[in-house]
């Protein structure tokens, strides 16, 4: 978490000097959290409560998850074990249907126009991307994250 707070920083203090400013200050993405958690959360009347709180909460809990599968800057995941990636990407398909409940909470029509472009946008980038993780899976012969890897890693 620091590191992203440093590199938050940093993007900053770029972008600012592209554009002939100063810049935040070291301390401004501390400054920066405190504020958003010292936010009122609102809750719209006639929803349920705990699951538009809730749905968010198990979207990042399942994109966490999905992470300890996949092998980061070089080092291996996490945990492992064979069918791991189809493992992920059911955790990663949680992530958008919890966004989209979280969305349709409210039966407001705005919101389902939301919640229904939401699902669009989600869905025309997932199915490219289980065709992405397929073709490396089925030359690997394996549906293992780390042996995909290593499998890749060799052959190239």
């Amino acid at each position: 978490m620091g590191n992203g707070l440093a590199y938050l920083w940093v993007d900053r203090k770029l972008v600012a000097q592209y554009q002939n400013r100063i810049g935040p200050r070291w301390f401004q993405p501390l400054a920066d959290i405190v504020k958003l958690l010292s936010k009122e959360e609102i809750v719209p009347h006639g929803i349920d409560a705990r699951l538009f709180n809730g749905l968010p909460v198990l979207a990042l809990a399942c994109a966490l998850t999905a992470a300890l599968y996949v092998p980061l800057v070089g080092l291996p995941p996490a945990l492992s074990f064979p069918g791991d990636l189809i493992v992920t990407v059911y955790l990663l398909s949680v992530v958008t249907m919890g966004l989209a409940l979280a969305g349709r909470q409210y039966r407001r029509s705005v919101s389902l126009i939301g919640a229904v472009r939401t699902l669009t946008q989600l869905f025309s980038y997932e199915a490219p991307f289980m065709f992405a993780l397929l073709g490396p899976a089925i030359v690997a012969g394996s549906w293992q994250i780390s042996t995909i890897n290593t499998f890749a890693g060799s052959t190239g």
